[in-house]
C-alpha cells in the first residue's frame, strides 16, 4: 500500500480528512531525539475529534534490541469495541494497524495502544511500553510524524 511521506501540521492534514477546526492529540508522548522516535506509555491512546470516516490505522516504529528480547503482543482498540491483536516475534520493526475503524460519527475517536512482552505459550511477562518507539502513525493512508 504506497503512502506518502509527509511532515505537516496537523491541522493542514487534518483539512483533508475531518471537517475544519477539530483536533488530534496524543496525551503521554515524549519525543526522543536520540531515539527518532516517541516512547510509548503502558496505555498509549490516540484520539482524532471530527474523525468521520478512516480505511485504516497503523503504529509504525520500532523496538529497541537492549529491551525487546522477548516477543511482544502489540493490541489496538478502537473506541473499546474493535480490537486488532498481532504477536511480534524478536526484532527491530514495527507496523501494527487496523483495517476499517469502526467510528464514531459526532464524537472523538480512541485508538488505544497496549503492548505486553508474552513467552512462548503466549503468557503475559509484564508491560512492553519502553522497549517501542513510534516514528509516526498512518490513518486514512496518510503519514503522521508529528505525534
Amino acid at each position: 500500500m504506497p503512502c506518502k511521506r509527509v511532515n505537516i501540521h496537523i491541522g493542514v492534514w487534518f483539512a483533508q480528512i475531518v471537517r475544519p477546526a477539530k483536533r488530534f492529540s496524543a496525551p503521554g508522548l515524549s519525543y526522543m531525539p536520540n531515539m527518532n522516535g516517541y516512547a510509548m506509555t503502558p496505555n498509549t491512546e490516540f484520539s482524532f475529534s471530527g474523525l468521520y470516516s478512516a480505511r485504516n490505522f497503523y503504529l509504525c516504529g520500532r523496538t529497541t534490541v537492549e529491551q525487546a528480547k522477548q516477543p511482544i503482543v502489540i493490541t489496538i482498540t478502537v473506541n473499546g469495541i474493535q480490537a486488532q491483536t498481532v504477536t511480534l516475534t524478536t526484532g527491530r520493526n514495527v507496523n501494527v494497524g487496523i483495517i476499517d475503524p469502526i467510528l464514531l460519527q459526532g464524537l472523538a475517536n480512541y485508538f488505544r495502544v497496549e503492548s505486553h512482552f508474552v513467552d512462548e505459550q503466549g503468557q503475559s511477562l509484564g508491560d512492553a511500553s519502553a522497549a517501542i518507539f513510534i516514528t509516526y502513525i498512518i490513518i486514512d493512508d496518510q503519514i503522521v510524524s508529528d505525534l
